[in-house]
């Protein structure tokens, strides 16, 4: 991984789109928000939309490297996939909780079951700030990292 990728973007105020209204947030800087999926495509899908944005998104391919990375710096959002191999999205968000408790993991998933339990519901239960059901929109990704990082309201 080139070094530029971990390094902080720079400070800079964001304007988003909030849900399905034309209300305007502003985020008074810019986040940093870690994607991980061990699922090359759906982070570089996931990459280019956050750019798109206006964010400066980095990404990993495994809930180790995601523990490490939120360990080293300031994470604000972490965008993880539940199902992964050797350290699943649960176990990352549990040790994030721990290791990073300022950064806020939002959880996705396409599908499966633990026991009786949809495992959207149980990383909610473990620490997971929001929940998204993949496929999800752009809207529905931007309105979740909004409502995960409480932003406030633009100013006119």
């Amino acid at each position: 991984m080139a070094d530029s990728q971990w390094e902080r973007p720079r400070v800079r105020k964001v304007t988003v789109l909030r849900h399905a209204s034309s209300e305007l947030f502003t985020i008074g800087y810019m986040q940093t928000i870690l994607i991980v999926d061990d699922d090359e495509e759906t982070r570089k899908v996931l990459h280019e939309s956050l750019t798109r944005a206006g964010f400066s998104p980095f990404a990993v391919a495994s809930g180790e490297e995601a523990v490490r990375v939120c360990r080293a710096q300031r994470i604000d959002v972490v965008l993880l996939d539940i199902w992964m191999p050797e350290k699943d999205g649960l176990e990352t968000v549990m040790e994030i909780r721990r290791g990073a408790p300022e950064a806020k993991a939002i959880a996705m998933s396409g599908g499966g079951k633990l026991g009786s339990m949809h495992p959207l519901t149980f990383a909610a239960r473990l620490g997971a700030k929001r929940t998204l059901t993949k496929p999800f929109t752009h809207q529905e990704l931007l309105s979740a990292i909004s409502e995960t990082s409480g932003p406030e309201p633009a100013r006119a």
